[in-house]
Formats: C-alpha cells, sequence, structure tokens
C-alpha cells in the first residue's frame, strides 16, 4: 500500500501579510506625493494662464484708449480695483469677458499688476522685489515677479496679507509729515 503525502494548503503568514502591506502603503504614499506635486503644478499653470489672459485685455484696452485703465506704478490688486476695471473695459471691449452684466462673468485673476514695468523704482523709490516684500510682510523672491509684455504681475499667496489701501493712505504711512505739506 502507497501512502500519499498531502500537503497543507496554508495560508500567508502574519510577517508575510504586514510586509505586502508595509509595501503597498509605500508605494501609495509615493505616489499620493507626486500626484500632488503634478496638480499644483497644473494648478500654477492655470493661475498663470489666467493672468496673462487678463493681461492681454489690458494691452486690449491700452490699444484702443492709448493709456491703462488703471493709472499706477505701485503694484495693484486687480481684486480691488474690480469695478473700475469691470467699467473701463465695458465701455471699451467689445467682448469684454470681465463683465458684470453678463450672465456667466469670468473672475478677475488673484494677481497683483505694475503696469510701469520698465521703471526700477517706484513713487515710494522702492524696488519691485522691495514694494512687494513690504506689502506681503515676507520675503518675495525675484521668481515670483513675472513679466508678461511689459506689464510685472504677482500672485500672492494665501499666507500673504490682504492688501487694499489706496495710494494716499500707502503715503501717509510711509511719510506721516507729507499729509500736512500736501493738505
Amino acid at each position: 500500500m502507497e501512502v500519499k503525502k498531502t500537503r497543507k494548503i496554508r495560508g500567508f503568514l502574519s510577517i508575510e501579510l504586514m510586509l505586502a502591506l508595509s509595501v503597498m502603503a509605500i508605494l501609495g504614499g509615493i505616489s499620493l506625493y507626486f500626484g500632488k506635486r503634478v496638480f499644483d503644478k497644473t494648478k500654477m499653470v492655470a493661475m498663470m494662464t489666467k493672468a496673462q489672459m487678463f493681461i492681454m485685455k489690458l494691452l486690449e484696452y491700452h490699444d484702443l484708449m492709448g493709456r491703462w485703465p488703471i493709472a499706477t506704478d505701485n503694484f495693484v490688486s486687480i481684486r480691488a480695483v474690480a469695478l473700475e476695471l469691470n467699467e473701463a473695459f465695458d465701455e471699451v471691449l467689445e467682448y469684454n469677458p470681465y463683465s458684470l452684466s453678463r450672465e456667466n462673468p469670468e473672475k478677475f485673476p488673484d494677481i497683483w499688476v505694475r503696469i510701469g514695468a520698465r521703471k526700477k523704482l517706484n513713487r515710494h523709490g522702492e524696488g519691485v522685489l522691495e514694494e512687494l516684500r513690504r506689502r506681503t510682510q515676507r520675503n518675495v523672491s525675484e521668481s515670483e515677479v513675472k513679466i508678461f509684455e511689459s506689464v510685472r504681475y504677482f500672485s500672492p499667496k494665501k499666507g500673504d496679507r490682504p492688501w487694499i489701501q489706496s495710494a494716499e493712505e500707502d503715503i501717509n504711512k510711509r511719510h506721516p509729515g507729507i499729509h500736512a505739506v500736501l493738505g
């Protein structure tokens, strides 16, 4: 009589199972990290594209009118002057994507624009980076300031302080005695 050897079917050992799960967790973490980087990069490209589209409308306005819709040699927050820009664009541009009267208007991009890009100093005697560092209250790097067709633009970060103030308020804060001389 022959004795058959039967092989016992067994499952995974707990160590094998833990090893397989840890490898899967590591691979999942790596894919999430790179997925977030890709998502952040596409978000940044979309922001840059919106900013450049807006600047194209500014340039179109300048070509038609011979002047800029906002007169400043400082950075100005586009969302802070949105109403004035909407009115100016509606007057001049045949197709204004930012119009308040349209059914689905686009929102202005969250950028700060400095139109006097050829000038190195603003009217306060500050350079571009010094002005942005003062306004944002952080160390703004040179790579954050972009230039498109003679217009400098800057996209603020979440931590940057909100900035909506007039040039007159800005002058009074920097030079408290000037108001008495001007007024």
